[in-house]
């Protein structure tokens, strides 16, 4: 290793030329591939700590982009507490405080983060604080379950991005019509096969068939209550990390 042959900052030097090659993508990569390495070395050795402190002042400025992958950040964060370094692991807390306004976060990076560190960091004083923050927020985002909705209004605006022609148009119409779930369209096959691949790609909470009677055969488009099931779903997914994230705050047989 060149920490034996050469030194610690010649190992330093090596890292920085390291973090140098690779894009801002590919540091996170690096920082974890360089860290994994200094723990195989003795974490109360001065001039290794010296040099994960330099390490760090490197790498933790890539974490300040919100794409970083969860098990990247869970991995940082159980290295630096491996490492005892305090001062990183509070610019973890810190980093992800920041963030924690965002629905996005919490659910596809804090939410990951910290049922991966459940399994091997959890009475972590700084794993403890995150968690915290995590229940704060996840109490206010499943505070008011969703309302079933009163009518039969829909965002039109979602189908006539993928197409506006006059045809898709009697589409749009019905979808923002609050008195009406289904609408009856007869159609010639081109246009038949349009719409349904319009609606298709509009992800539209409508279930759309074609009865094939008379001339021209008529496409039966019916408005759903997917969207509102969708979002009972959600809703219980995160009460159900709420809870969990609770029993985790509970100290052990109590």
């Amino acid at each position: 290793m060149i920490a034996n042959l050469f030194g610690w900052t010649a190992l330093f030097r090596e890292i920085v030329g390291i973090f140098q090659i690779f894009s801002s993508n590919g540091v996170q990569s690096a920082a974890l591939f360089v860290l994994h390495l200094l723990l195989g070395g003795n974490p109360q050795d001065t001039h290794m700590r010296a040099l994960v402190d330099k390490c760090l002042y490197q790498l933790l400025p890539a974490l300040q982009s919100v794409s970083a992958a969860a098990p990247e950040l869970a991995a940082w964060f159980r290295i630096l507490e491996n490492l005892k370094n305090t001062d990183g692991q509070d610019k973890m807390v810190q980093y992800f405080r920041e963030r924690m306004t965002s629905d996005q976060v919490i659910e596809h990076r804090v939410i990951p983060v910290l049922r991966d560190l459940a399994t091997t960091s959890k009475d972590s004083p700084y794993f403890r604080q995150l968690l915290e923050l995590a229940i704060s927020r996840l109490q206010q985002m499943t505070s008011t379950p969703p309302t079933r909705p009163k009518d039969w209004k829909m965002d039109g605006g979602m189908l006539q991005k993928i197409c506006g022609c006059s045809v898709c148009m009697q589409v749009v119409d019905f979808m923002n019509d609050p008195s009406r779930q289904q609408l009856r369209y007869p159609l010639a096959e081109v246009k038949r096969k349009h719409v349904h691949r319009t609606i298709d790609s509009s992800r539209a909470c409508l279930t759309h068939i074609t009865e094939r009677q008379g001339s021209p055969f008529t496409m039966v488009i019916t408005k759903t209550e997917g969207e509102y099931e969708q979002q009972v779903r959600h809703h219980n997914s995160l009460l159900e990390v709420y809870n969990e994230f609770n029993e985790l705050m509970t100290p052990h047989g109590s």
